[in-house]
């Protein structure tokens, strides 16, 4: 999903892609985009509601993204990368 802009989430909602009984599979992964508006305020991403005297957030908002198990919930390095690595050495196969 791309968004054009901004989401905004009032106080005590949220969004939910998947289920824990239909999880998105690995190989299709939810995936959310935000660019820049065409048109009005230059603002992104995800927005909660601001109050007007404190801008601080009013109440909570909630994100729940269902993901396919994997096989390996772990894996465990060869050897410790050196720094400015780029690729990392697996002793075991997570593909």
């Amino acid at each position: 999903m791309t968004i054009d802009g901004a989401l905004q989430v009032p106080s005590y909602a949220g969004f939910q892609i998947g289920t824990s009984t239909n999880r998105i599979p690995a190989s299709a992964q939810a995936k959310i985009t935000f660019v820049a508006p065409n048109v009005g305020t230059d603002i992104s991403g995800i927005r909660g509601i601001f109050g007007n005297t404190t801008n601080r957030p009013l109440g909570k908002m909630s994100h729940v993204f269902y993901g396919e198990i994997p096989t390996y919930r772990k894996a465990t390095l060869t050897s410790n990368a050196a720094a400015g690595q780029n690729k990392i050495v697996l002793t075991e196969n997570l593909s």
